[in-house]
C-alpha cells in the first residue's frame, strides 16, 4: 500500500496590484531564504505570461507530524 505524505510551508501571496511586494524585501526583513518567489509582473519561466501576483514560499518542512511541523515553523519565523 502506497503512505501518504504531509509537508508544511510559510507562504506571503498578494494577489492585488496595491499588494505587490519584492520577494527580495521579504527575505531582508525575515532573514530566511525562500525555496521560491517572484513579483508581480515578472515573466513567468513556465509560459503564460508574466505573474499576476507577489510571491515568497519558505519554510518548508516535512516530519511524520503536522503540528511539529507548523511550530518549527513559527520557531523559524521567531528566531
Amino acid at each position: 500500500m502506497e503512505s501518504t505524505g504531509c509537508f508544511s510551508y510559510f507562504t506571503i501571496c498578494s494577489k492585488e496590484e496595491s499588494g505587490a511586494f519584492a520577494p527580495e524585501a521579504m527575505t531582508a526583513k525575515l532573514g530566511i531564504r525562500p525555496f521560491s518567489g517572484w513579483k508581480m509582473g515578472q515573466p513567468n519561466p513556465e509560459g503564460g505570461g508574466c505573474y499576476s501576483n507577489s510571491r515568497w514560499d519558505a519554510c518548508r518542512e516535512g516530519s511524520a507530524n503536522a503540528g511539529t511541523q507548523c511550530m518549527n515553523i513559527v520557531r523559524r519565523l521567531k528566531s
